[in-house]
Parts: structure tokens; C-alpha cells; sequence
């Protein structure tokens, strides 16, 4: 009896600012980053992914994809059932040193023509990855929620394509034809955080994107609406409870235990 291939892996470049429009898989998908960034849009808000980690897509589930640096993934696929016990929506996942061997050793057996391919050996390093997966923290550090309200939407929206915005709560209130207290109660409800911490993670997150990316702290500052370097190191460390440079030096050695 014929055995389909358990686990398709290959290792795609995306270069610096490709966009993959919104789109979903019947299949699950597993996006480890090697080198770069990815960032992924659903319909609950949005992750970014550094070297190190993976985000985990369940199928059918409607996203989009943005690499904002010439980004190296190791890209998973996978049917996955019911009864095993994985997210049910887009998650951040810190990568150990054993999903990345076994995603390794499955890319090259996936390298092979189809009369080489050891399609019994791919399944066992499935076992083994859904094992891990299953078990493997989930990260909300960098992921901030869009929400679901029209209200909240538009004014997420508007701050993740203009980050520099330093437009009032009374003024996007304004502009939804809504009040401030209710959209105070809609960031609280919706995204777990007030509008001025949304506003600052948001920030953050984009910021960690660009550094990666090789953009200057000065340059980032300007871009993101600080008045000065400090003033933005400040917030980074508030936010990520680190300075910025501290954070991209100790991420790579804490994200893999």
C-alpha cells in the first residue's frame, strides 16, 4: 500500500519585504525561523517570529505573511487529528534543540527522490515534533492582539501601519463615532492591556523587526514616534524589561534551552 509523505519540509528565502497575501492550508504548518523574521497576521493579531522560534498555523486558519529581512525558514507540513493536543489557533513557539534536529533530519529526508525517501522514518520524526510541539511553551511576548470589535480593529489597524501616531484615545474615540470609555473597555476586554500599553508593545514588537533587520536604534526612535534614543530605550526596557541591544544579544541563548 502506497504511504504518503507524513511530513513535507523544505527551507524556503523570502527576500527583505515580500508579502504573501492572506491565504490558509488544509494542512498544519510550522514555520521555524533560521535566519530573519517572519511576521504573521490572522485574524486575531499578529506574531513575529525570530531565530529560534516557530509559529505553529493550524489548518484552515486564515493568515498573511511578512518578512520585513532577507528571512531562512525551515517550513513544516502536516496533517494533524483531533485527539492530539496542539493549539487551535496561530501560536508563538519557543524552538528546543531537538525540534530543530528533527526538523533538520526531516528536510534532508525529504531531499531524497521518492524511492530513497524513508517515508517510515519521517513519520516517527512527526511523533516526535507533534510530541514537542504539544509540550513546548507558547510565547505572547511578541504577538499583540488586533481584536475583534470593528471599533478596536480600525485603530489597531491604523497604529500598525503608522507606529509613529501619537493620536489620543479622546481622538480615535472621536473618529469611531465612540466613547472614551468604551474604548478603553474594548483594549481592556479584547487585547488584555490599556491603550497606552497596547500602543508600546506594538511599538516594541516592530522595533525588535527592524533591529533584527539591521536599523539603528536613532533611525528607530524617529520612526516609532520617540523623541530621542533614550526615550526609546526607556520604553523598550519598560516594555521588555531589558535594554534593546541586551535583548537581541540574550534571545537567541534564552529561546533554546
Amino acid at each position: 500500500m502506497f504511504m504518503q509523505n507524513p511530513l513535507l519540509v523544505t527551507r524556503p528565502e523570502h527576500s527583505s519585504g515580500r508579502e504573501i497575501s492572506f491565504h490558509q492550508h488544509q494542512q498544519a504548518q510550522l514555520l521555524i525561523v533560521e535566519k530573519g523574521t517572519s511576521r504573521i497576521q490572522g485574524e486575531q493579531g499578529w506574531w513575529l517570529a525570530m531565530p529560534d522560534t516557530a509559529i505553529y498555523i493550524p489548518p484552515n486558519i486564515e493568515h498573511r505573511a511578512l518578512y520585513n529581512k532577507e528571512t531562512i525558514l525551515l517550513n513544516l507540513v502536516f496533517d494533524i487529528y483531533p485527539e492530539q493536543a496542539l493549539p487551535d489557533q496561530i501560536s508563538l513557539i519557543l524552538v528546543s534543540n531537538l525540534m530543530k534536529a528533527l526538523a533538520e533530519q526531516a528536510l534532508l529526508l525529504n531531499q531524497k527522490n521518492e524511492r530513497q525517501m524513508d517515508l517510515e522514518q519521517l513519520a516517527l520524526i512527526k511523533q516526535l515534533m507533534l510530541l514537542q510541539l504539544g509540550q513546548r511553551v507558547q510565547s505572547s511576548t511578541l504577538y499583540v492582539a488586533s481584536g475583534i470589535d470593528k471599533r478596536l480593529k480600525y485603530i489597531t489597524n491604523k497604529l500598525k501601519n503608522d507606529p509613529s501616531c501619537d493620536a489620543s484615545l479622546q481622538q480615535f474615540a472621536t473618529e469611531v463615532h465612540s466613547s472614551v470609555r468604551t474604548i478603553a473597555r474594548l483594549f481592556a476586554q479584547e487585547t488584555g492591556l490599556s491603550f497606552s500599553q497596547w500602543r508600546e508593545k506594538m511599538r516594541m514588537i516592530i522595533a525588535i523587526e527592524r533591529l533584527i533587520a539591521g536599523q539603528s536604534i536613532t533611525e528607530l526612535a524617529i520612526d516609532l514616534g520617540y523623541q530621542s534614543s533614550s526615550s526609546f530605550s526607556t520604553a523598550f526596557r519598560r516594555v521588555m524589561g531589558i535594554p534593546p541591544k541586551q535583548y537581541l544579544q540574550q534571545s537567541k541563548s534564552e529561546l533554546r534551552p
